[in-house]
């Protein structure tokens, strides 16, 4: 089951929790200069704007599993109507729908680092080759190391208004996914039994 956003925002939202997690310095701007110069050999083209050419990420899934195995949920649809993208989702897998009411509720809420050494700072703690963590890892269950682990890294961060994306920035990112959304279109056509819920598609692909 594939969740599919708008490749803009996931590409914004994705630089945006690396630089909270410390371990990206760059601006939105260096993320934007990066596809005008064609450097998509660079370790920020392939971690932020890769993942979201997705007609290549789901032809890939298919030359391993057969396309009635495959189900793509758009995110708008599931910010509309996530219970009948839940009901859907569990006919699909062969299991009942539950019965008692949910509460769909925000729990990645937007928040920034207080202080960018302070996040570094954990960065480097949190890495696998650090004694410190490696010594509290083999103290702990898995549970509470990570329970732990979030409890750290959150005492650095504070809620924030959302970041002002460069125009500029934005202009590139939607020219460049323009013809990839393409793609992903025509795809979906082909194989229009890849959709969970066929209710069109989402503006972002037109």
């Amino acid at each position: 089951i594939l969740i599919l956003r708008d490749p803009v925002s996931r590409a914004i939202s994705s630089f945006n929790m690396a630089v909270l997690n410390g371990w990206m310095k760059n601006s939105l701007e260096d993320l934007g200069k990066l596809i005008v110069h064609k450097d998509f050999d660079n370790v920020m083209f392939r971690k932020f704007v890769e993942l979201g050419i997705y007609h290549t990420q789901i032809e890939n899934i298919l030359s391993v599993f057969p396309v009635k195995n495959v189900k793509i949920i758009f995110q708008e649809q599931l910010a509309k109507s996530p219970k009948e993208v839940l009901t859907s989702t569990l006919q699909w897998v062969g299991l009942d729908d539950i019965s008692d009411p949910i509460s769909f509720e925000k729990h990645n809420t937007r928040k920034t680092s207080r202080s960018r050494t302070a996040q570094t700072l954990l960065t480097v703690l949190m890495n696998e080759k650090n004694p410190i963590k490696r010594l509290i890892r083999d103290r702990l269950s898995y549970h509470h190391y990570s329970k732990f682990a979030y409890f750290i890294k959150d005492l650095n961060k504070k809620r924030s208004v959302p970041q002002t994306v460069p125009d500029e920035v934005n202009s590139v990112l939607e020219e460049f996914y323009k013809g990839e959304n393409r793609k992903l279109n025509i795809l979906i056509q082909k194989y229009p039994e890849l959709l969970l819920i066929p209710s069109g598609i989402p503006p972002w692909m037109e």
